[in-house]
């Protein structure tokens, strides 16, 4: 499949991955995730937390899944795909639920432009950690709460 710009979509992508595991994945080990590629996992005050990487099946942009999920035994090795969420929230939606905007996904964009083509990779790896910086802990928290407070989970539906 191509971009717009006659760009194979699967090349941008890889080219954004390239970037993630260059820049974020490093990051993140910092503040304490495990996993590489798109999936990572950790255990932070008392949370069973997730993050992975979403792309955009037309290309062009990424989103970041948080999530919380039921504890498991061996956490760390258990399969993404088995772990049961209790909440999950994109990353950088936060703000956007506040505000009541129509669209409250967070997108981060790497392919900018309508008439001109802008690759914009490192933008977005500087924005995921600026976002990420100032909301990830946040949203955590709110999820915590929410999960307290008996709201149901909110299941995030891949694109």
């Amino acid at each position: 499949m191509h971009t717009f710009f006659n760009l194979k979509i699967k090349e941008t992508n890889d080219k954004m991955r390239q970037l993630l595991k260059a820049h974020v994945e490093p990051f993140l080990k910092e503040h304490g995730w495990h996993g590489k590629g798109s999936k990572f996992k950790r255990i932070a005050n008392g949370q069973y937390q997730t993050l992975d990487f979403q792309f955009n099946k037309y290309g062009g942009s990424f989103a970041v899944n948080l999530g919380v999920v039921e504890p498991v035994e061996n956490f760390y090795g258990s399969n993404s795909e088995n772990l049961k969420f209790i909440r999950s929230q994109r990353l950088g939606s936060l703000n956007k639920r506040i505000v009541k905007r129509k669209n409250m996904d967070h997108w981060f964009n790497f392919m900018l432009g309508v008439l001109i083509y802008v690759p914009a990779y490192r933008r977005a790896v500087s924005e995921l950690l600026k976002v990420y910086i100032s909301q990830a802990d946040l949203t955590f928290e709110s999820m915590q709460k929410s999960i307290k407070a008996g709201v149901a989970c909110i299941h995030l539906e891949k694109v």
